[in-house]
């Protein structure tokens, strides 16, 4: 009886960290995935000193760190392209 009790307690506990697993926020990354799973942040430069970013986030990221994580990518991209701020020509999010 006290087997099957640790196998039951392992099962339970086992789930409920797969389960936790997918009740978690996008990490700011590049992007993966392919179409309404892809999470992650990415860019295109459309001219010199002109990039459009994007993050897209799961169903339990908060519309707050989405837009942190789009300033901290721009900001990223306006360093390593050597300038020293950055404008945001649209703020469109959703």
């Amino acid at each position: 009886m006290q087997f099957g009790r640790k196998i039951a307690l392992a099962l339970v506990g086992a789930s409920t960290l797969m389960v936790a697993g997918c009740a978690t926020e996008t990490t700011y990354r590049p992007a993966t995935g392919s179409g309404f799973y892809r999470t992650g942040y990415s860019d295109q430069q459309l001219e010199p000193g002109r990039f459009i970013v994007s993050f897209a986030g799961n169903t339990v990221t908060s519309r707050d760190t989405v837009e942190r994580y789009l300033l901290f990518r721009a900001a990223e991209l306006t360093l390593a392209n050597g300038y020293d701020y950055f404008v945001m020509a649209d703020r469109d999010t959703q």
